[in-house]
């Protein structure tokens, strides 16, 4: 299943800005948002290149973006029984978590 325009977009923008900032193994982004944000070099060099207020910004767009897929993938899953949406990291968007720590 190919991701939307927008889904990539914002994958885009969020590994665009990780490389910006002199973050490295762009690749671990992909494998573990959760993990590779969590690390206070990654998450400092984001505030750094972005500034408090962009960062501020970013982590909510983010968050909202976040909110929206979430809200589709339940609206989907009410429609076929069967299949429950399970997912692999507790919401909000585990990047947003992540990067704001304030």
């Amino acid at each position: 299943m190919r991701s939307s325009s927008s889904s990539r977009s914002c994958e885009e923008t969020v590994k665009s800005v990780v490389l910006a900032c002199g973050c490295e193994n762009v690749g671990a982004l992909e494998e573990d948002p959760l993990g590779y944000f969590s690390n206070g070099d990654v998450r400092e060099r984001v505030e750094d290149y972005l500034g408090l207020k962009n960062t501020v910004t970013f982590v909510g767009l983010l968050t909202t973006n976040n909110d929206i897929v979430k809200k589709v993938a339940k609206n989907i899953s009410g429609l076929i029984p069967a299949y429950q949406v399970e997912f692999p990291f507790p919401f909000p968007f585990p990047i947003a978590m992540a990067v704001c720590h304030y």
